[in-house]
């Protein structure tokens, strides 16, 4: 069964700035196909350094929804 749901996706990142390679998670979308194998990764929703990083995020995020909304015009 094909199916959708969110996963953290680790990758390297190359810094510049240190000249080395640096693992950062992604927050993403992933889709599976009807072996259950991983057949598409959105581009990231959120990413950070650590999981402990991407779990403080998210927190400020679902707090975010108990606060008023901006409305833009």
């Amino acid at each position: 069964m094909s199916d959708w749901n969110y996963r953290v996706v680790k990758r390297m990142w190359y810094n510049k700035l240190h000249e080395d390679d640096q693992e950062m998670f992604d927050l993403c979308e992933v889709y599976y196909d009807e072996n259950g194998d991983v057949d598409y990764i959105t581009e990231a929703y959120i990413t950070e350094h650590s999981i402990d990083d991407m779990r403080e995020t998210l927190q400020w995020m679902l707090q975010s929804l108990d606060k008023p909304v901006i409305e833009r015009e």
